[in-house]
């Protein structure tokens, strides 16, 4: 497990922990306010169920920042004719409907890169985690693919058509 998904699970937890003891606090308050009369021991319930809400938003911010740099958003260019900018309009560069070919492990495998983010034998979407890899890239770029799982594997792109 990287050291990334490891903080991406730890915030999940610890979310999941706050939330669980603000809605036990919230509880222990209404008991409190309502059979015990103390209103010092309430509020004191109220304070301490506040502060794990905020520790709760807290670690979600955490969590989406992290998510955001383990998927990283789609590549900017038409998603319709992958045209990209002038400068590199003479380079043959992965884009849609483009019949790719990469290699992995001496392994080749043909595909055809497609809108949205299906990945199957003969079709890869441009949101799938291979797909946002070869988009945009040339014929001999090494690419590392990062999985929702967080596995990673390297391919190297042999053919664009």
């Amino acid at each position: 497990m990287t050291a990334q998904c490891y903080y991406l699970y730890m915030y999940k937890t610890l979310r999941i922990i706050f939330c669980i003891i603000a809605v036990v606090l919230t509880a222990v308050c209404v008991f409190v306010f309502i059979y015990a009369d103390g209103l010092g021991w309430g509020f004191l319930c109220v304070a301490l169920a506040v502060v794990c809400y905020f520790l709760m938003v807290f670690f979600k911010k955490k969590q989406e920042q992290q998510e955001g740099i383990e998927n990283p958003p789609a590549p900017e260019g038409d998603f319709i004719t992958g045209r990209i900018t002038a400068d590199n309009a003479m380079e043959r560069v992965a884009a849609i409907n483009s019949a790719v070919t990469v290699e992995q492990d001496g392994q080749p495998r043909t595909f055809i890169l497609t809108k949205g983010n299906k990945e199957s034998f003969d079709k890869v979407g441009v949101q799938s985690p291979l797909g946002k890899a070869v988009w945009h890239k040339k014929i001999g770029d090494e690419l590392t693919v990062k999985n929702t799982d967080c596995t990673e594997y390297t391919v190297t792109i042999t053919n664009i058509e």
